[in-house]
């Protein structure tokens, strides 16, 4: 009996082992799942940490951009602005200095831009091929349509270039010259070269505001623009370029003609 009771304390004290090492194994498996947890919620919470700086970082970067490419916009705009407004008191100036037939009459009120008026007595040679005949011939004045040059400044930086284009949405070259003109009661072809036979030709340096500028050869011309005065344009000069002022000095035509 003895024997038996001393056996029975030992598989008791053995199963009481048994249960104290497994407890323990248990214990430290539930630490070792907490401290997972635990370092996987840091690590999400750092990522959520570098996503939230990154975006930050991104959003400033984007509004950096941003204000950069409005102020140089915004400079651009400026300077193109300055350029039109010089462009048209030129324009304006020339109308005073360079009519010799007659002293023009405007309205006290008015402050456009008017085209300059042709000498009526003064007498021109027809050039080859801009109206078939020969002799001597004196085109209307400009002055007759109207306010061109200021009507064409209004479309300054607004206006795109769109190739085929006719109206202020988008102008080529020589829609932009005959949908100016024909708002100013002046109907012109559509086409560059057609419209270089709409008048006679002149020289570039007797080009006075209101006259037309070409560049390329004679029934061949690839531009045209509207004369301010002073050696200054206006055009839809390029895809990607709005209705700008440009100058004869950077960018030279070949001819120029004075409308009938």
């Amino acid at each position: 009996n003895n024997q038996t009771m001393k056996q029975q304390e030992d598989d008791k004290a053995e199963v009481e082992a048994q249960q104290t090492a497994l407890n323990k194994s248990i214990k430290k498996d539930k630490t070792l799942q907490i401290e997972l947890m635990r370092s996987s919620a840091d690590l999400d919470a750092k990522r959520a940490e570098l996503n939230a700086k990154k975006n930050k970082e991104d959003a400033a970067a984007q509004k950096a951009a941003a204000d950069a490419k409005k102020a140089a916009d915004d400079a651009e705009k400026a300077k193109t602005v300055a350029a039109a407004t010089k462009a048209a008191d030129t324009a304006k100036d020339s109308v005073g200095n360079k009519d010799q037939g007659q002293q023009a009459t405007e309205p006290a009120s008015t402050q456009t831009v008017q085209l300059a008026s042709n000498n009526n007595n003064a007498k021109r040679n027809n050039s080859a091929g801009s109206n078939g005949g020969s002799g001597s011939f004196t085109p209307a004045p400009a002055a007759s349509y109207g306010s061109v040059t200021a009507y064409a400044l209004s479309f300054v930086n607004k206006s795109p270039y769109v190739w085929g284009g006719t109206t202020p949405a988008g102008f080529d070259c020589s829609g932009f010259v005959q949908y100016v003109f024909g708002k100013k009661g002046k109907s012109l072809p559509r086409m560059t070269t057609a419209q270089e036979n709409a008048g006679t030709q002149i020289s570039v340096g007797q080009a006075q505001a209101g006259d037309l500028y070409f560049w390329g050869g004679r029934g061949s011309s690839y531009h045209v623009a509207i004369a301010l005065g002073g050696g200054s344009f206006v055009h839809a000069p390029a895809p990607g370029q709005n209705v700008s002022v440009g100058n004869t000095h950077y960018y030279t035509p070949s001819f120029a003609v004075r409308l009938n």
